[in-house]
């Protein structure tokens, strides 16, 4: 077992917590960055005429540190965030850090730190690189010195209320970025830009803020910490990348995640805001936010709810809740979206998957009875529930609805191992919800170093 510091990781916030190390590296404007080093964590000298203090020649990464299933540490695509921070450093007159020197200095430091990773499903530890012109500069120029310096910290989530659709205002007196800009750089002035939009929409009630182009407020940019996206039918739609969005390592996952395991048809072009309020689903994407679902869109003073009528919502907490094992309240959502549509099989499944976990075995039992009568239940599930009770040596029982499944004519379609049938019956129902739990239950690419892996989109679900 991973040993863990002695924190109350149900109270953990997103916020600064100090831990044992950073790493720091410099480098001079030729572009040579030294061996580097982890240094005690704590506070840095710096001169008032530095170059970021003074032109915000700047840039910062994010990503996060998670505890495992399997009891391991694992980072999720961090080469993409090596390629993003040298995209960045070059677009601010900066020296490009080399992905191994990034990789290796990441490595160092979650290592060194890896006791202050949350517990499983508790949080994670988010790892904070950042790039920074050191050397004093008064004329307007780049500075000819820099450092490079990563530090962490243990976190829960971002948004304080926990799971619950987002409350955004569309912004009619702020936009984020001007075309053509640094947009696509992770530069700290793109955030400092946010500070009193975001300050204003707190005080109003609204929990983020959706920002509108620059040139055409017709279309959707960013909400001001994460990327969007709108589900329409089959049809997943983004912004796409004109310069100023930002390509989260997030947003690339979804659409590869929606597009090669879901079947959806991705679309990156302009995104109306009107065809928002329309939307059949609304969610947000990013390091920090995850994957977070809008709930209500106001622009104009008027408020637009987001399918108010469905009870997608609720199935997106239900589901991220099971997947925190956390089902005796996940079953309370699933029950409340019930009640909006009872026809929705697929409720009444995640609610026997809940109990499955639960271990309420003579409740799963009756219901599947009862569902199986009416004819409201797969067949995937009740084969899935016989292997189920086969391995608890239930023999009988488990015989019994598998001889079930064997004189139906659409057993024959139905060609799943026991796991490629589980894996199908714990799938959230949400899009958005369905990709995080892609995402997260991905297998791990291992990176040197025997403890920390790295998590590709490209590996077996399961396994980490």
């Amino acid at each position: 077992m991973l040993k863990k510091q002695n924190i109350d990781w149900d109270s953990l916030e997103f916020g600064v917590y100090p831990t044992r190390s950073m790493w720091k590296s410099t480098s001079n404007s030729s572009g040579d960055w030294d061996n580097g080093k982890l240094i005690p964590y704590g506070n840095i000298e710096i001169s008032p005429a530095s170059g970021v203090l003074n032109y915000g020649q700047g840039i910062f990464e994010g990503m996060k540190a998670h505890h495992s299933s399997k009891d391991r540490a694992v980072l999720f695509r961090p080469n993409m965030n090596a390629k993003r921070i040298s995209r960045s450093c070059k677009r601010l007159c900066m020296p490009a850090i080399p992905e191994d020197y990034f990789m290796n200095a990441i490595l160092e430091v979650a290592r060194d730190n890896i006791d202050f990773i949350p517990p499983y499903n508790k949080g994670g530890l988010y790892i904070r690189p950042v790039v920074w012109g050191t050397a004093p500069t008064l004329g307007v120029a780049p500075a000819s010195e820099y450092t490079f310096m990563i530090y962490t910290a243990p976190v829960g989530p971002y948004f304080k209320d926990g799971i619950k659709p987002l409350n955004l205002i569309a912004s009619q007196s702020y936009h984020r970025v001007a075309p053509k800009g640094i947009g696509n750089a992770k530069a700290i002035g793109n955030y400092s830009s946010t500070l009193l939009p975001v300050k204003e929409a707190k005080a109003a009630g609204f929990d983020e803020v959706l920002y509108l182009r620059a040139d055409n407020e017709e279309l959707v940019e960013e909400v001001g910490s994460a990327n969007i996206f709108m589900l329409k039918g089959d049809q997943l739609v983004t912004p796409r990348l004109t310069g100023s969005i930002l390509d989260g390592v997030t947003r690339d996952s979804v659409l590869k995640l929606a597009k090669d395991r879901l079947g959806l048809e991705i679309k990156e072009h302009d995104l109306l805001l009107e065809d928002l309020f329309t939307a059949d689903e609304v969610f947000c994407t990013g390091t920090a936010v995850v994957i977070t679902p809008v709930g209500c869109i106001t622009y104009d003073k008027k408020s637009y709810k987001i399918n108010p009528n469905s009870e997608l919502p609720l199935i997106n907490i239900a589901n991220i809740l099971s997947l925190k094992d956390k089902n005796k309240l996940a079953i309370k959502y699933y029950e409340k979206a019930k009640r909006i549509n009872p026809n929705n099989q697929h409720i009444d499944e995640n609610i026997i998957v809940c109990n499955v976990r639960l271990k309420n075995f003579e409740w799963v039992e009756k219901k599947i009875l009862n569902l199986q009568n009416e004819e409201k239940i797969s067949h995937e599930l009740i084969l899935s529930y016989s292997y189920l009770l086969l391995n608890r040596k239930e023999f009988e029982k488990g015989f019994k609805y598998f001889d079930a499944r064997l004189k139906s004519d659409e057993f024959f379609n139905v060609e799943l191992t026991i796991n490629e049938s589980m894996e199908r019956m714990l799938l959230p129902i949400s899009v958005g919800r369905t990709i995080l739990s892609l995402t997260t239950r991905a297998a791990p690419r291992p990176v040197p170093g025997p403890i920390i892996k790295a998590v590709s989109l490209n590996d077996s679900p399961g396994t980490i």
